[in-house]
């Protein structure tokens, strides 16, 4: 090999260290994501969500996310800490188009599109999330008053295709166990005495004796933890007779606040019934198995001969 085969091959051998060296100390260059809208999930106080025809918003308070449109109730916290958690993560990877006669390829039009609306630190953001992209890794965006449609980081079906009535938590009762002093059915009345510690069961002939307290405790967690299945649409109990129960439940609460709450049997071949609170619009559909907590009698709420 001659010298200057020698010099040209020593070249591409710098030149090659060259590269080595620098992709070694100089990494290989990353992509750097821009947000669609940057988000502090720790500073935003509403939230608003358009879908199939339905307008959702959700506000937080001190105690959590209460929906307040299109009516006022619990929201399901961990539905929202989940949206949130993907609002947090709303990166823009590409442009796709600026033409907006497009968008009904991407399904971003009004009609199309589910529409959220956030307020952060007073101020309000609008964008449109449309359908995924090919491979579900990836979904459709744009902001409300511009053209452009932006291919984003992640999938969004799940996190906003939501009827108003989903975003309702599932645990009925606004109250916890400890709060109840009284529980009153048809077949018993259970109320605690001054002592703080025993309940007295009195049957329906007005027999008395101490309760179980273990049974009690039992009892007034099923209360509170009451949960429906599903929220009926207002069609289903057009025809429901309100004053007339199939079965009844009053609890009084520390303060002497009183829950009336009361059944209605809607399929017996099923057994689903219907619940609601006496002095409150919201209907839940529940099925007999916990409907049946509430059915306890004075003879259930004895102690046990064993002591256990």
């Amino acid at each position: 090999m001659n010298p200057k085969q020698l010099t040209i091959l020593a070249v591409i051998a710098i030149a090659l260290l060259g590269i080595y060296l620098l992709l070694q100390l100089g990494g290989t260059p990353t992509a750097e994501f821009k947000d669609l809208v940057a988000v502090d999930t720790s500073k935003v106080t509403s939230i608003s969500l358009y879908y199939d025809g339905h307008t959702t918003t959700m506000e937080r308070r001190s105690n959590g996310w209460q929906v307040v449109n299109p009516f006022d109730f619990k929201a399901n916290d961990g539905l929202v800490v989940t949206l949130l958690g993907k609002l947090d993560d709303l990166r823009i990877e590409t442009e796709v188009t600026d033409n907006k006669n497009s968008w009904g390829e991407y399904e971003l039009t009004d009609a199309q599109a589910s529409r959220v609306t956030i307020v952060q630190n007073g101020q309000e953001y609008t964008f449109f999330v449309g359908k995924s992209a090919t491979g579900y890794r990836q979904s459709y965006a744009r902001l409300a008053g511009e053209d452009t449609v932006f291919l984003i980081r992640g999938v969004y079906g799940t996190a906003l295709k939501r009827l108003p009535k989903d975003w309702r938590q599932k645990k009925v009762a606004d109250y916890e166990a400890t709060e109840i002093i009284k529980v009153a059915t048809p077949n018993m009345t259970l109320e605690l005495q001054p002592d703080g510690a025993t309940w007295r069961v009195t049957d329906k002939r007005g027999n008395g004796y101490d309760a179980d307290l273990a049974k009690v405790n039992k009892l007034n967690n099923q209360l509170a933890n009451l949960r429906t299945s599903d929220f009926p649409d207002e069609e289903e109990y057009a025809d429901v007779n309100w004053n007339n129960p199939d079965h009844e439940v009053t609890v009084t609460l520390q303060g002497g606040t009183q829950k009336n709450i009361r059944f209605y049997l809607i399929d017996a071949d099923k057994k689903r019934y219907f619940m609601r609170f006496a002095d409150k619009p919201t209907v839940f559909r529940l099925y007999e198995s916990m409907f049946r907590q509430t059915m306890n009698t004075a003879d259930e709420m004895r102690p046990d001969e064993d002591g256990q």
